[in-house]
């Protein structure tokens, strides 16, 4: 995961250095429905992992939305890593509080029992697993 913001907004406002000044950011946020509520920040304050629940004006229900307002200088967005690599190399967006940003263990699929799957589904689920056993560092 990866706090960050745009060159705009950090115009603007203050780069922050450690969690507490989150408080005084604005904070874009992902929308859950099944909760209704938005989703809480993973953050690690002293070696322990805490999920903090961020103010802001932007409540938004889905990652592409929360990415354009992020580069639109609109405050502070919490993303998979992954999703704003481009932009922190474009530098359209910086990323911030690093060292307090755990990595998360990555992607699942969830799926009913194999045998009742289909064909093209098992071809998926053969894909994705000859993908991730490359991808192990020995």
């Amino acid at each position: 995961m990866a706090i960050v913001g745009s060159p705009d907004y950090f115009n603007k406002q203050p780069v922050p250095d450690s969690p507490a000044q989150l408080v005084e950011h604005r904070a874009i946020n992902l929308y859950l429905p099944t909760s209704a509520t938005a989703n809480r920040w993973r953050l690690i304050r002293d070696g322990r992992e805490v999920r903090a629940r961020m103010e802001g004006q932007l409540l938004l229900n889905s990652i592409d939305l929360i990415f354009d307002a992020a580069i639109n200088g609109h405050g502070l967005a919490y993303l998979p890593f992954d999703q704003v690599q481009d932009a922190l190399t474009a530098k359209k967006l910086i990323r911030v509080l690093n060292k307090f940003t755990p990595d998360l263990p990555g992607y699942h699929l969830y799926y009913p029992h194999r045998r009742h799957a289909g064909s093209a589904f098992s071809l998926v689920i053969d894909r994705l697993r000859l993908n991730a056993e490359s991808m192990r560092i020995t």
